[in-house]
């Protein structure tokens, strides 16, 4: 067998001390993302800043600043994190994987309660959840013209509106403070929303026009 030159032998161990430290570093991120979370989950989260993130994390100030240099990537950095920690992995490339989706989202936004909560009512979590709003609404509203180009651009309009309303933790904060529904139940009310306006949309191209109201009809 032939033996290693020193050479070798010296990048060997450079090539393993670079993993390590990517594995390091990739460790003390996650620490700090997940001390982000904790902190916006507890609230108020007005004071949320690198500082506060660094000490709950236990990393120096200046360790913080290496890897988030401002609010902002760090803002970026959270509103992936916080996705993931829902279920929220890829946005749905059509209808049925948004129908397919929606079980894992209410699961996950019952399983993080208190970060839903903060998610949506905190100006933090707002901030998150802005950043990223017009890209988002975008990808929604391809979903839905990829899956029914033959569909009126009103009505593809409505669907994608009712789909990013019943994909939200909004949504399921009202289901479930409000009316007291648990993930299944939230999760089945959404899909039946869904599936009832897309099945309507299909068969009437009517389905939009508003019904007039008649006092009699009360």
């Amino acid at each position: 067998m032939a033996r290693l030159t020193n050479t070798q032998k010296r990048r060997g161990t450079r090539g393993y001390e670079s993993a390590l430290r990517t594995e390091q570093m990739q460790r003390v991120r996650e620490r700090l993302l997940d001390a982000a979370v904790r902190l916006l989950s507890e609230g108020p989260s007005e004071d949320l800043s690198l500082r506060a993130v660094a000490e709950r994390a236990q990393v120096s100030v200046p360790t913080a600043y290496r890897y988030f240099p401002s609010m902002e990537p760090l803002v970026d950095a959270l509103f992936e994190h916080i996705n993931a920690r829902l279920g929220f992995i890829k946005f749905p490339e059509n209808f049925d994987e948004a129908l397919a989706l929606v079980p894992v989202l209410y699961r996950g936004f019952e399983a993080n309660d208190a970060l839903v909560r903060a998610y949506v009512r905190t100006p933090v979590g707002q901030k998150v959840r802005r950043r990223h709003q017009t890209e988002r609404y975008a990808l929604m509203r391809r979903c839905i013209d990829l899956s029914y180009p033959q569909l009126a651009e009103e009505a593809r309009q409505r669907l994608s509106a009712l789909m990013q309303s019943m994909m939200s933790g909004q949504t399921w904060l009202v289901f479930s403070e409000s009316w007291g529904l648990d993930a299944s139940g939230a999760a089945a009310t959404a899909l039946f929303a869904l599936r009832a306006f897309r099945d309507a949309l299909a068969k009437n191209t009517h389905a939009l026009d508003p019904t007039p109201f008649h006092r009699g009809d009360a």
